[in-house]
C-alpha cells in the first residue's frame, strides 16, 4: 500500500500519515467546521467524504504526494530541535537510536551528497527522480519542499 502526504492549499499545511486517506480531516465550509475523510480515487482524484452530511465531493484544495519508499541521509544532529522533538513525541514510541533519515516524498527538494546538484523529486516511470538523477543509488538530503520552501527553487 502506498503512503502519501497531502498539501492543503487554503491553510498552507502539509498533512502526513501512513493511512492519511480515510482518516478524519477537518474542513471549513463558510463558518461551519466539518469532519470529512480524504479519499484518493482509483483514477487519482482527491475527494472529500463529508461524514456529517454523508456525501462525496471532488476538491482541488489538496495535492497528494507519494512517498518514494526511500529515506535521505540526514543525521540526527542535523535535525532542528523541533524535528527532533516531533520524532521523539512520546505517543509515537520512537527513540533517537531509531532515527534513520527523513522520508522522501514527491515535491521534496533534495541536495545530492555524492555529486553536485539538487532537484525536485518527481515520479518518472519506472522510478523517482530529482533532476536528471534517479534517487536510488545516490545519497541525498531533503532540504525542503516546493510548497513550504518555494524560494529554494530559485537557486
Amino acid at each position: 500500500m502506498s503512503e502519501f502526504r497531502v498539501w492543503h492549499k487554503p491553510t498552507k499545511h502539509m498533512l502526513y500519515g501512513g493511512g492519511l486517506f480515510g482518516e478524519d480531516v477537518m474542513t471549513l465550509e463558510g463558518d461551519v467546521m466539518h469532519k470529512d475523510q480524504l479519499i484518493l480515487t482509483l483514477g487519482g482524484d482527491l475527494c472529500l467524504y463529508n461524514c456529517d452530511r454523508t456525501y462525496l465531493y471532488y476538491t482541488d484544495e489538496f495535492i497528494a504526494m507519494e512517498y518514494t519508499g526511500l529515506k535521505d541521509n540526514t543525521k540526527w544532529e542535523q535535525l532542528s530541535k523541533e524535528e527532533q522533538h516531533n520524532w521523539l513525541w512520546p505517543a509515537k514510541g520512537r527513540t533517537r537510536e531509531s532515527w534513520n533519515g527523513k522520508k522522501i516524498y514527491e515535491g521534496d527538494i533534495v541536495q545530492f551528497i555524492t555529486h553536485d546538484g539538487s532537484g525536485v523529486v518527481e515520479y518518472n516511470a519506472p522510478t523517482f527522480k530529482a533532476g536528471d538523477f534517479s534517487l536510488k543509488g545516490y545519497e541525498c538530503k531533503v532540504i525542503g519542499n516546493i510548497y513550504t520552501h518555494p524560494e529554494l527553487l530559485e537557486v
